[in-house]
């Protein structure tokens, strides 16, 4: 998981990585090398068997949460599932923030 704050950079980079949408399947992933300002303000969790993930202290504001989901079937070349994001709002007010991740 990767939590991001929105910014007109990090707009315009996922503008061009999602292409408008919210889910980029495996196959359609972009190799976009990130700038290392830009990768300075990103922070990454992993997630428990349930998805679960926790990124402790973060400051008010707009941010862009994302993740690669991806698994390689048994017998097949290609890897399945995708990149998905979404956008939280922390206000600052609330002990935490619960959402889900939803592709397609």
């Amino acid at each position: 998981m990767r939590l991001i704050p929105v910014t007109p950079y990090s707009e315009a980079r996922f503008a061009h990585f999602y292409n408008g949408k919210k889910y980029v399947p495996a196959w359609q992933i972009p190799k976009i090398e990130a700038d290392p300002e830009y990768a300075s303000f990103t922070r990454t969790t992993t997630s428990d068997s349930n998805g679960r993930f926790t990124f402790d202290n973060v400051a008010p504001g707009k941010y862009f949460v994302a993740t690669q989901i991806m698994w390689r079937p048994k017998g097949n070349l290609f890897s399945e599932g995708g990149a998905l994001y979404d956008i939280v709002n922390v206000t600052g007010k609330e002990k935490k923030v619960k959402f889900v991740l939803t592709g397609p």
